[in-house]
């Protein structure tokens, strides 16, 4: 079972969530966590992208890092920068640009293959660090603000879907078939129901005003479920309810 694979290789590689503190503001849990200041600033504009290696090539991949292989088509690997318990890294096995709607399929039928985990996906303007190589992520599940009912100032503009075919019809009648919308996603199946929950973040733009003042703040798909992520501590101690607001109103 592909599930036990996953686990065992989280127990082998699995990096401790140290030096991490949490605090909450109005619902969301604002997390400091500094091994995230290369993701959070990453350069993600077309000239820096093709000036370095992609990461998630395995040929530029760390030496020795383990996976588990799924459907022949995706890789799954342990997030070394994890945001949440079971944090997982999970790139197509060749490179392709990051396009959510080819495998839309395989982001339910991998759901469903990994029921403790929610998987997410981070449109390539809004969130993903590597945009120029398909791939999704997940995280345990039922570790989210936005899983356990909270209302939060980032789900403002989100919709749930039920059934792939009723999210699928949404997405494909907004999206130009040549520009994906800015939008995260997540995706949970339920083993007991045989059903699953999508949650869809439609985006306005990546980053807040701010980002460019140099606060570090880059929302993605966990940002926008509630966890925000802050590298820099002085940011973190002194965020307020009205700037988390704010930020979520922009993105």
């Amino acid at each position: 079972m592909i599930q036990q694979q996953v686990l065992q290789l989280l127990e082998k590689e699995a990096p401790k969530l140290v030096g991490i503190e949490t605090r909450e503001v109005c619902g969301m849990i604002l997390q400091h966590n500094p091994k995230r200041a290369v993701s959070s600033g990453a350069k993600v504009d077309s000239a820096s992208i093709a000036k370095r290696p992609c990461f998630l090539c395995k040929d530029n991949r760390p030496a020795g890092q383990g996976s588990v292989v799924w459907n022949d088509d995706f890789e799954i690997l342990v997030n070394p920068f994890p945001i949440l318990e079971g944090h997982l890294t999970i790139p197509l096995r060749r490179h392709e640009p990051q396009r959510l709607m080819s495998y839309l399929n395989d982001m339910a039928d991998l759901a469903k293959a990994l029921p403790k985990f929610i998987l997410f996906y981070n449109g390539a303007k809004c969130g993903a660090s590597a945009p120029d190589h398909m791939h999704f992520q997940a995280v345990y599940a039922g570790q989210t603000p936005m899983e356990n009912g909270k209302r939060t100032p980032s789900q403002k503009r989100m919709k749930k879907f039920g059934s792939i075919s009723e999210l699928r019809t949404y997405i494909e009648y907004w999206q130009d078939e040549n520009y994906e919308q800015m939008i995260n996603l997540f995706c949970k199946y339920n083993e007991v129901e045989d059903s699953y929950t999508f949650y869809l973040f439609e985006r306005r733009k990546h980053r807040p005003c701010i980002y460019d003042i140099g606060v570090m703040i880059s929302p993605g798909a966990l940002d926008m479920a509630g966890i925000l992520v802050i590298p820099q501590l002085e940011i973190f101690k002194g965020i307020t309810h009205g700037i988390v607001t704010r930020i979520f109103d922009e993105v």
